[in-house]
């Protein structure tokens, strides 16, 4: 590279910012090495000092800038000749895999011993700590599933994290009137519900025939699990219906998951509904489901997954936080935000090699 003789000059302070801000911000996310300058930090430091001669002998730290500048715009021209769509699928697949394993990983490093022991009994803080640990068990279970053959499984992941995300803003919110008492006490109602349930089919399908005395038949014994106190924790908590008859929840909020959505009135959570529920459903339920027949496709498909599951968990993951109060939040941003900007390097780096092949 031909650079001509720096003599020693002043150096306007926009261009020095421009170097401290910009150059720091672009570099760490190019996808191939550029020359170390470290010696610039220094030069940058007498400069902002109201040292405003530039001298001469800091002439190769400037070519390095500048070195590093030239390996920047070449990458981005290649970029710019690419799309998305030349990215191999399971290289993209696994670029946001990889976003939310590191994503797992810092938070079973920094938050997770931490949120241990914080219940306080039936409260909302308690419920919010319940609702995460379980979209965090969720999130340990699909970083194990990192192939094609795991895209229904994912999915069906992806579709519980959405039902406790919304779940988790809801309570967060403080959207559902008497919320934590009534999360708490919903596993009562749906108990009964599936023990009724198990003695109905049992019954009619002549499945006890020895007449031993199952879990689910001394469960039902106990007076405090009878159809009356159900009705009494039913009619207290979610109120009676025209007729007068307890109301008997099928969720905790007594709406379904489209009712939740719309309560909370947020159009990013109405987006990860409408780009998750309904793709999921279509993996999960029993129906003809044609895209395994084409693994790119399922890559893509992953890639969507791991990428929605990676947005709820950072959102989750913040508002824990900002309730618990384990990070300071400014760091925790930054935490993520360095998991992203990792992210973007190789999605920018697969760009770049598609963008040079287009070439050949």
């Amino acid at each position: 590279m031909n650079v001509p003789p720096i003599p020693d000059s002043t150096l306007p302070r926009d261009i020095s910012t421009w170097i401290l801000e910009t150059i720091e911000e672009l570099l760490p996310l190019m996808p191939e090495n550029c020359p170390d300058y470290s010696k610039l930090d220094e030069m940058k430091t007498q400069y902002m000092d109201n040292q405003s001669i530039l001298r001469s002998s800091a002439k190769s730290d400037i070519y390095k800038v500048l070195q590093n500048l030239t390996i920047a715009h070449d990458c981005v021209l290649a970029a710019m000749n690419a799309d998305y769509r030349d990215i191999p699928p399971q290289n993209l697949a696994r670029i946001n895999y990889d976003q939310l394993k590191r994503a797992s990983d810092f938070v079973k490093e920094h938050l997770i011993k931490e949120l241990k022991g914080k219940e306080n009994g039936r409260t909302s803080k308690t419920s919010i700590l319940n609702i995460y640990g379980r979209i965090y068990l969720w999130i340990q279970g699909m970083i194990k599933l990192d192939g094609p053959e795991c895209c229904l499984t994912l999915a069906a992941s992806v579709r519980a994290i959405l039902e406790l995300y919304v779940d988790l803003n809801l309570i967060g919110q403080g959207k559902i009137t008497d919320g934590a008492e009534k999360y708490f006490s919903f596993p009562t109602v749906e108990k009964l519900r599936s023990a009724k349930g198990i003695v109905d089919i049992r019954k009619q399908f002549r499945l006890n025939t020895t007449n031993e005395t199952t879990p689910v038949d001394e469960y039902l014994s106990k007076p405090e699990n009878s159809d009356s106190n159900i009705n009494v924790l039913g009619a207290r908590l979610w109120g009676k219906t025209k007729k007068g008859n307890a109301v008997i929840p099928k969720h905790w909020t007594n709406q379904d998951l489209r009712q939740r959505v719309e309560l909370l009135d947020d159009p990013d959570v109405a987006d990860t509904y409408v780009s998750s529920y309904y793709w999921c459903n279509w993996c999960v339920h029993s129906m003809y489901f044609d895209m395994i027949n084409n693994v790119e496709n399922v890559h893509l498909f992953n890639w969507h997954l791991y990428e929605i599951a990676y947005k709820m968990f950072r959102s989750a993951t913040e508002l824990v936080n900002n309730t618990i109060k384990v990070l300071p939040k400014a760091n925790l941003e930054d935490s993520l935000k360095n998991i992203e900007n990792e992210t973007f390097k190789c999605f920018f780096g697969e760009m770049v090699n598609a963008g040079r092949n287009r070439k050949r």
